[in-house]
């Protein structure tokens, strides 16, 4: 009996103690940092809230009260790493990240010639994520999704977004872009200062850059900044001149089920007090311009272009003019048929007598 209750009273001393072990932290003087027996770690407060809780509550001796919250701030709670990389006892380089937490969760590093920490990657307390660099690449091998800076074919900055490119670099007032492994395709959508999207696109060739003297040709569409869409081209061709109006110009052939253009029609050309031309002076218009009235001659079509919907109505035009000149020979015809059909029951009459 003694010897059981000598073992009940050890068993329940040594459970007291293991509580208030488990509760117990240690502290390190005059930096208020605790680490618990249950295996959290607290730095800057008493009671972590986490496997390791960092926090720092106070300001002072870094900014003081009304100055406004710096960008990167260092008196905040952040984790430091550091990377030193030695050759015989001497430091040659070195790199630090820094991982801060105000309103922004960011991400800066500081380099080996600088003090100053330089911010790469945030996360506001709005969910928005910016990155402070010249490119994010996704993919693991090939890339799969980049974004980078370089320069258009117009020779202005631009940005750009790349599917299946793994690098790119500006010369020659043109990017260059690489396309790993082996040359596989890929597409790019580049924007640049002036407002223009262009569409470049390579087919799995074997060639695994396009150069600056390629970027033409893999140039598929161009939305210009000021409206106009170029497809199978780089730029307006030279007939249209920089300040052409139109909007839209394909170089290639074009297929449509249904083509529909709303123009005005000839319709006028019925009118009574219309102004029909005598086949005389259609005749001698002809015979002086070699081409019809009021249509454009050839050299005209050959150097700007058929535009199509007014050509639709002109010839609309000329042929609700054809019927009407059909129209007044029929008339004529009637009236010298009808004469002929006299003249010749007279001419009958003569002969019976």
């Amino acid at each position: 009996m003694k010897i059981f209750l000598k073992i009940s009273l050890f068993l329940s001393a040594m459970l007291c103690w293991n509580t208030n072990l488990q509760s117990q932290s240690w502290s390190a003087p005059n930096l208020n940092q605790n680490t618990y027996r249950n295996g959290n770690v607290a730095i800057g407060l008493t009671t972590p809230q986490a496997v390791l809780h960092l926090s720092k509550t106070t300001q002072d001796a870094v900014i003081s009260t009304g100055d406004p919250i710096p960008s990167l701030p260092t008196y905040l709670p952040h984790i430091r790493f550091n990377n030193f990389v030695e050759k015989g006892g001497t430091v040659i380089s070195s790199n630090v990240w820094d991982v801060n937490a105000l309103n922004n969760f960011s991400l800066s590093t500081i380099s080996s010639s600088s003090s100053s920490p330089t911010l790469k990657m945030s996360l506001s307390d709005q969910g928005d994520i910016t990155f402070y660099g010249n490119r994010l690449a996704i993919g693991n091998g090939a890339i799969k999704f980049t974004t980078g800076t370089g320069t258009s074919l117009f020779g202005l900055e631009s940005y750009h977004i790349g599917f299946g490119i793994s690098g790119a670099a500006s010369g020659n007032n043109v990017t260059t872009f690489a396309f790993p492994p082996q040359g596989k395709g890929g597409s790019i959508i580049q924007g640049d200062a002036d407002g223009n999207l262009l569409f470049i696109s390579k087919q799995n060739d074997g060639d695994a850059t396009i150069t600056s003297s390629e970027n033409l040709a893999y140039t598929k569409m161009i939305i210009k900044g000021n409206g106009q869409v170029l497809i199978g081209t780089n730029d307006n061709p030279a007939f249209l001149g920089s300040t052409t109006p139109y909007k839209l110009y394909i170089n290639g052939g074009t297929m449509a089920k249904e083509f529909v253009a709303r123009t005005g029609w000839g319709d006028y050309v019925f009118e009574k007090n219309y102004n029909l031309l005598s086949l005389e002076k259609v005749e001698k218009h002809i015979e002086e311009n070699g081409h019809l009235h009021n249509t454009p001659p050839a050299k005209e079509i050959e150097t700007n272009g058929l535009p199509i919907g007014k050509m639709m109505v002109n010839q609309q035009v000329k042929i609700e003019e054809i019927f009407l000149h059909l129209i007044e020979m029929n008339k004529k015809m009637d009236s010298l048929e009808k004469e002929n059909q006299k003249l010749k029951k007279e001419l009958e009459n003569l002969k019976s007598e």
